[in-house]
C-alpha cells in the first residue's frame, strides 16, 4: 500500500471539494480541508490536489518520526488522517490513545479516539478509518457485543 496516495484518496472523500474559503473552525479553508490563504480565496482542483499532497505527506512524515513504535501501515494510515484535521499538537494531546498504541492495544487506541471531542465533531467517517484496527484485535463474542450495541 503507498501510504500518500491511500491517504490523500481518504482526504479526498472525507473533506471533499470546497472552491471557495470558508470559515472551518480554526481557520479558512477551501480545497480538500488545507487553509486558505485568505478568506476571499477560489481556487481550482489542481492546486487543491498539490496542496493536499504536501499537507497529507506532512501528515505522514509527522505521525512516522513521532509514532515510530506504530509498523503496521493501516494504524499510520488512521494517524496520518487524524493529524491532517488536528495537527501533530493535536494529535499528540492523545495521550490515553498514546498509551495504548505504545502496549500495541490497538482495541483501547481505538475507543479512546472514539471517547474524544475530536471524534463527535468529525461524525462517522473515522469509524472507517479505525474500525480496521479495532475489531482486528477483537475476539468474537467482542464483536457481537459491539454490533448489538450499534443496532440499540
Amino acid at each position: 500500500m503507498n501510504l500518500l496516495d491511500e491517504l490523500v484518496r481518504q482526504l479526498k472523500i472525507d473533506e471533499g471539494f470546497q472552491r471557495k474559503a470558508f470559515w472551518d473552525n480554526k481557520q479558512y479553508t477551501n480545497g480538500y480541508g488545507t487553509e486558505a490563504e485568505n478568506s476571499e480565496e477560489i481556487i481550482d482542483q489542481i492546486i487543491a490536489e498539490e496542496r493536499l499532497c504536501v499537507q497529507a505527506e506532512k501528515s505522514i512524515n509527522d505521525v512516522v518520526r513521532n509514532f515510530d513504535f506504530v509498523l503496521d501501515q493501516k494504524i499510520i494510515l488512521a494517524l496520518a488522517n487524524m493529524r491532517f484535521n488536528l495537527g501533530l499538537r493535536g494529535l499528540l494531546s492523545f495521550q490515553k490513545m498514546i498509551i495504548a498504541l505504545k502496549k500495541y492495544d490497538y482495541t483501547r487506541a481505538g475507543f479512546e479516539a472514539f471517547k474524544s471531542k475530536w471524534y463527535k465533531q468529525v461524525g462517522g467517517r473515522e469509524v472507517i478509518i479505525f474500525k480496521d484496527f479495532i475489531y482486528k484485535n477483537l475476539r468474537r463474542s467482542e464483536r457481537i457485543c459491539l454490533t448489538i450495541a450499534k443496532i440499540i
